[in-house]
């Protein structure tokens, strides 16, 4: 029924929509005569007689094919209109038929949908009660396998910590007199290396001191040596500067001679 009445509507819907096109149709063609009419006018006031005529004629035939379309447009309207009508009937039937034959088959599919689920419960049932009364029996059958296979690993365990605890004594009492041993070796062998050490420390402090009583030579030899050159430097420089002032006493009494000369030659 909710389709029938959309359908309908539609159907409404598309009279509407027909009979305003249909009057915008007719508006367009009044406005299109009346820009034509316009335009004659307007074209017969610039022209001579032969032109008005002519435009009067122009005039007679627009008004004659305005009206031709205003016919033809509303033939078309209303036929449009009674195909509109016939489709919309033939809309409603076809849709209540249609709707009474989806009911039949939702009715028919939902009674087969009942008895397909009381069907499969009732094999739900069957299926659950097999499968716990194996789950059961199943679940009885791994614990006594559990049970026997603890008794059996425990066993095991026993054994296999029996058997690593006489090898860990073992292995302990074999570890304890290699490290005895070894203690033993590193002793002697830090002994030996000591000793090795203490005479290879006093054979370098002997050659220690033999080196620094040889440098401790070298130097006072080289500082002997050094105040040597220093002392003879010292008196040639004293040497040296005795014969400048010499020299310069020499200049200098020379100087006082020839002054001396000027001043008894100024005299006389």
């Amino acid at each position: 029924w909710n389709k029938g009445k959309g359908g309908r509507r539609k159907a409404e819907g598309r009279q509407k929509e027909g009979r305003r096109k249909a009057e915008g149709r007719q508006k367009e063609g009044r406005r299109k005569a009346e820009g034509r009419q316009k335009e004659g006018r307007r074209k017969a006031e610039g022209r001579q007689k032969e032109g008005r005529r002519k435009a009067e004629g122009r005039q007679k035939e627009g008004r004659r094919k305005a009206e031709g379309r205003q016919k033809e447009g509303r033939r078309k309207a209303e036929g449009r209109q009674k195909e509109g009508r016939r489709k919309a009937e033939g809309r409603q039937k076809e849709g209540r038929r249609k709707a009474e034959g989806r009911q039949k088959e939702g009715r028919r599919k939902a009674e087969g949908r009942q008895k397909e689920g009381r069907r499969k419960a009732e094999g739900r049932q069957k299926e659950g009660r097999r499968k716990a009364e194996g789950r059961q029996k199943e679940g009885r059958r791994k614990a006594e396998g559990r049970q026997k296979e603890g008794r059996r690993k425990a066993e095991g365990r026993q054994k296999e910590g029996r058997r690593k605890a006489e090898g860990r004594q073992k292995e302990g009492r074999r570890k304890a007199e290699g490290r005895q041993k070894e203690g033993r070796r590193k002793a002697e062998g830090r002994q030996k290396e000591g000793r090795r050490k203490a005479e290879g420390r006093q054979k370098e402090g002997r050659r220690k001191a033999e080196g620094r009583q040889k440098e401790g030579r070298r130097k006072a030899e080289g500082r002997q040596k050094e105040g040597r050159r220093k002392a003879e430097g010292r008196q040639k420089e004293g040497r040296r500067k005795a014969e400048g002032r010499q020299k310069e006493g020499k200049k200098k009494a020379k100087r006082r001679q020839k002054e001396g000369k000027k001043k008894e030659k100024r005299k006389k």
